[in-house]
């Protein structure tokens, strides 16, 4: 996984409960999930809460040059919507993110998703005996976002402030701009 940005850290640092909240562009509608129960309003959309029904399973970040396959579901659907989730969703797009949510509702999100993924297609399958389906959406994540760089910056202050008496970032400017010589070996 990603590095999780400094605002999420500390938002976890003060106890906050950890979320992670999943989008989809679904030809039958936007999909907005969460890993929680009850509802989250996060950039004006309501996410509606799975708890532990929502499943993600594949995801990884990886330095090496490959297209993982991901998994995106949700336990316990209605079979009945067989027909309305069963569009393609094919070159779709499906986005995580992780955050963390305080006893007052207030949300920190980290600025980046930590998976995306264009999907390829879904499954439905649908268990006779509970009388409830599983969807799974099946997409790729890879190749396509490695051109994409790290929004991230890191300073003295916010070094210092994460971790108190840390001055290992004190110096780092006067070395950022400077011009260094290089001896060939001889």
């Amino acid at each position: 996984m990603s590095e999780i940005s400094p605002a999420l850290a500390r938002a976890l640092k003060k106890g906050w409960a950890p979320f992670l909240a999943f989008y989809c562009n679904h030809p039958s509608g936007d999909v907005r999930f969460w890993s929680r129960t009850g509802k989250m309003h996060w950039q004006g959309n309501e996410y509606v809460g799975l708890g532990k029904l929502g499943i993600i399973d594949g995801a990884t970040r990886s330095t090496d040059l490959a297209i993982n396959e991901v998994t995106f579901g949700v336990r316990g659907v209605p079979p009945d919507l067989e027909r309305q989730l069963s569009a393609r969703v094919r070159n779709r797009v499906a986005k995580v993110w992780r955050g963390a949510i305080s006893d007052r509702g207030i949300v920190v999100v980290d600025d980046d998703p930590t998976v995306e993924a264009i999907l390829d297609y879904q499954k439905l399958s649908v268990d006779p005996k509970a009388g409830t389906a599983t969807i799974r959406i099946i997409g790729q994540q890879g190749f396509y976002l490695l051109d994409r760089a790290q929004d991230i910056g890191f300073t003295d202050q916010q070094q210092r402030a994460d971790y108190p008496g840390d001055s290992g970032m004190a110096l780092v400017h006067q070395y950022s701009n400077r011009d260094s010589l290089w001896r060939a070996a001889s």
